[in-house]
Parts: structure tokens; C-alpha cells; sequence
């Protein structure tokens, strides 16, 4: 077995790799060369998320599924040595795997059985081959759609791994895609977008979760002595009422209940026109202000 990769990667793999259920998913990650022999390919999932690592300048033999050991991994997070020399790879020779420093990118033993400079070690530790079932990415990402969706129901456990892929490539931020009619998450990242991610979705509401009107209110209010008066002479005079609100009016009435999302979404107008509209509604005494949860109360008959 002769393998090398970035040791960068080793910790999203960490991320996505399977912890406890491992009677179908990978307890480790799997490597193989690209098909055009330039680069390897790392992949680890635990079968809710999975991620995909194209690493250019890592090499391997043949195709591997080999363990993360908490040694190797926390060997791996360290990006420099006491003299400050970089720590660059890991390679894997047989049945020791090595995290090297060295002032070129690439440290080529392959030709030797045992490293004779032993100088440029900083970590090693002896790992062998899993037995597994090679997982099929090419079957989950070839063909998909990417589609806009109105919402999707994600555990943010999974989402708060994606900083590993900013962590090992110094990056802020990752693209998020949402995809075909499943509603996963696709998030493409690394500095040369070569770290590809994807997170199935969590069980949750089919239909889109209306925003809690209180959500709204948060915050400071500008002038509010000006506010007051101008709710004042609203409800007074009525000089400025929005030219659709005797039909959201009429609109609550029939439907015997009132958002600013459902006002949005009726008459297909933004959301700061329908929080007006509503607002107007709770100074002529239409709907209530909003309750303990947000919610208000149609107050008048049909």
C-alpha cells in the first residue's frame, strides 16, 4: 500500500465519516485515483452527508478504505512544527502512515520500503486497509438538478461541519445549492473548489413555516414619538391607507385569520408592504396586536 494525500483534508473526512453506525457506512474514508491518473479522489460518509475531496497532487497504488485514528487526526491539525517548518502530508507506506514536514510540497519515499530521512517525520503510527463496500458517488451526484425550493428541514448538526471544508482551506465561506425534488443540500468549497459536500435533509414540515411575526418587531425603533403620532392621525383620518387594504380586509374576514405572510402571499406583494397593511389592520382595530407567540386575532364579523 503506498498512498499520500493533503493532510488539510483528513479533517473534513474526519467531519463526514461515520461514528457509530458502521454496519453500512464508511468508519474511515476511501481513496482511489482519478481516472485521468492525475490525483486521487477522497471520499467519507456517514449516510446522511457525504463528501467528496479531489486532491491533485495526492497519489495511491490502488483503492483503500482506511481508518481516521484520533492520534492521526489531532496529529493532523497542527499546520506547523516547534521550528516552525510546515506540515504539508500524509503518507501512507505499507502499514505505517506518516504526517511529514518538508520545505517542498511533495515528499517522495515510494521508492523506498522505510523512510531513510527520518528527520522530516513528525508523526507516525501503524493503520491497514478496511474491508468494505466502496461507496458509489458517481451514482448520487451524475444527473442531478439543481432546483430553488421553498424550504428545507436541515439538522444543524450536520450544517455546522461544513466549516471544516473552510478550515482546511482558509477560505470564509461555502457555496450551498439545493437540490431535486429530495431538497438536499449541496455545498461546494476549498480553494479550488475541490471539496464537494452533500447533506440530506432532516424530516420537517412539507409546506413552507410561515415566519413568526414577532420576529419582526425585534430591535430598536428609530423615532418613536413620530411613530405615535403617525399612527395617531392613521387612525384618525386614514390619509395613507395602503390602496389594497380594504381587500385584505375583506380577505381576513372570509379566512377568519390573519398573517403578514398570508397578506404576502395573497396579493403577491413584499413582505414590508404586507407588515404595513397588517399594522394598518391593528390601529382600526381590524386583526389584534400580536400575542405571546406572534400570532394575531381576527377581531371583526364577516
Amino acid at each position: 500500500m503506498k498512498v499520500k494525500f493533503n493532510k488539510a483534508y483528513l479533517q473534513v473526512l474526519a467531519a463526514f465519516a461515520a461514528k457509530d453506525d458502521v454496519r453500512y457506512y464508511l468508519n474511515g474514508f476511501h481513496i482511489k485515483s482519478h481516472p485521468d491518473k492525475r490525483g486521487v479522489i477522497l471520499t467519507a460518509t456517514d449516510g446522511h452527508r457525504l463528501v467528496s475531496i479531489y486532491d491533485e497532487y495526492g497519489f495511491t497504488d490502488d483503492q483503500y478504505i482506511l481508518p481516521i485514528t484520533k492520534e492521526l487526526l489531532t496529529a493532523s491539525k497542527k499546520s506547523k512544527t516547534r521550528d516552525k517548518r510546515p506540515l504539508t502530508e500524509i503518507q501512507i507506506i505499507d502499514d505505517k502512515a506518516y504526517i511529514l514536514y518538508a520545505e517542498e510540497h511533495v515528499v517522495d519515499w515510494f521508492k523506498e520500503e522505510e523512510p531513510e530521512e527520518t528527520d522530516r517525520i513528525y508523526h507516525v503510527e501503524y493503520i491497514s486497509n478496511v474491508d468494505g463496500i466502496y461507496p458509489n458517488t458517481k451514482r448520487i451526484f451524475q444527473g442531478i438538478s439543481y432546483e430553488p425550493v421553498s424550504t428545507i428541514c436541515v439538522n444543524p448538526l450536520y450544517i455546522k461541519d461544513l466549516a471544516s471544508i473552510c478550515l482546511s482551506s482558509n477560505i470564509p465561506a461555502v457555496n450551498l445549492m439545493f437540490c431535486g425534488v429530495d431538497k438536499y443540500i449541496v455545498a461546494v468549497g476549498g480553494y479550488e473548489k475541490e471539496i464537494v459536500a452533500l447533506i440530506m435533509p432532516s424530516k420537517g414540515e412539507i409546506e413552507p413555516v410561515e415566519l413568526p411575526e414577532f420576529a419582526s418587531f425585534g430591535g430598536g425603533d428609530q423615532d418613536i414619538e413620530s411613530e405615535i403620532d403617525r399612527r395617531s392621525e392613521l387612525k384618525d383620518e386614514n390619509p395613507d391607507l395602503d390602496p389594497l387594504y380594504d381587500e385584505a380586509v375583506t380577505f381576513i374576514k372570509e379566512s377568519g385569520r390573519v398573517s403578514i405572510s398570508s397578506v404576502q402571499r395573497k396579493f403577491r406583494i413584499g413582505y414590508n408592504r404586507s407588515a404595513r397593511i397588517v399594522e394598518q389592520m391593528e390601529i382600526k382595530g381590524v386583526v389584534s396586536a400580536p400575542g405571546h407567540n406572534g400570532a394575531r386575532e381576527v377581531l371583526v364579523d364577516k
